[in-house]
């Protein structure tokens, strides 16, 4: 009797559209966002300078981020990674980056599809290749 009874009484909120609509999300591009991967490719053109692609699980699978100087690279202790973009700990290491999708107002904007990293962390770097 009371299975038919709830069946009964969410038939008629669908009937009448009184069921409560789906939040949606909304994100402020202003505001730091975090997001958690693996580094798939990095292009450095120096210590402080370049670019990180990371690969995630979800849609899309991978996410372009701008560094620069102003960037942390940092270890899982916190502390900064040493030899930057080019350490041999990046490529292939899990990170969490700290990003924005729009540069600050006066500077130049960046390509289509990439984000400001404003920090780097490891989780778990990739294993350094023996010299």
């Amino acid at each position: 009797m009371s299975r038919a009874f709830v069946a009964f009484v969410l038939g008629a909120l669908v009937c009448v559209g009184q069921l409560p609509a789906q939040p949606t999300e909304k994100i402020d591009a202003k505001v730091d966002r975090s997001l958690t991967g693996f580094v798939a490719k990095v292009e450095a053109k120096d210590e402080n300078n370049g670019t990180v692609t990371m690969r995630t699980s979800g849609p899309p699978s991978s996410y372009k981020y701008h560094v620069d100087a102003k960037t942390k690279l940092l270890t899982a202790k916190g502390e900064r990674l040493k030899d930057g973009l080019k350490s041999s700990l990046l490529p292939g290491a899990e990170v969490v980056v700290l990003f924005v999708d729009r540069r600050p107002k006066g500077e130049t904007p960046l390509p289509a599809g990439t984000r400001y990293a404003h920090a780097v962390r490891l989780i778990r770097p990739a294993k350094s290749s023996p010299k």
